[in-house]
């Protein structure tokens, strides 16, 4: 359970996201509230279907990138897991991993 201090942070990024359908607003929107829910930035990748690239949502310039293999074990596990100085949690529908939040 969130933190009596984190719950109004957790329900302005509720409300924000409940605003919206489009998948570039919701990223930028989730990297907007990321700051006050974890101290840092966000990014939200979906994976391209049949290769290991993956798309950035919400940016104002398109950005891909291949998926190393801690990138490629998040997918495939379907688990959270550190990499470096990230951490990687599976975006997940219908019990398949469709990309990335770094």
């Amino acid at each position: 359970m969130a933190t009596p201090g984190r719950q109004p942070a957790l329900l302005a990024l509720a409300r924000a996201l409940l605003q919206t359908l489009d998948p570039d607003e919701v990223a930028r929107r989730f990297d907007a509230h990321a700051a006050s829910l974890i101290g840092g930035r966000a990014r939200i990748w979906l994976a391209e279907a049949g290769s290991d690239r993956l798309c950035a949502l919400g940016g104002d310039v398109s950005e891909s990138r291949t998926a190393d293999a801690d990138w490629l074990a998040v997918l495939a596990d379907r688990r959270p897991r550190p990499a470096g100085a990230d951490f990687l949690v599976p975006l997940v529908c219908a019990d398949e991993a469709i990309g990335v939040v770094q």
